[in-house]
């Protein structure tokens, strides 16, 4: 199986958890509130992120 073919079996959860986290903290940004919700969406990233290095990690451990 691909790497590709690996990336599009990918939930969107993920995509949508990232977006999600991005866009709230632009708009607490704009409204002055404080820096968490830019933390959260770090971690956010952080998270999903490592997911996807693991992945790939178990696709090549696989071939």
């Amino acid at each position: 199986m691909s790497l590709m073919s690996k990336a599009k079996e990918l939930s969107p959860a993920y995509f949508g958890l990232v977006m999600a986290t991005g866009i709230i903290a632009i708009a607490a940004h704009q409204q002055q509130w404080p820096s968490a919700f830019f933390y959260i969406a770090l971690l956010a990233w952080g998270v999903t992120f490592i997911g996807l290095c693991r992945s790939l990690l178990r696709l090549r451990q696989q071939k």
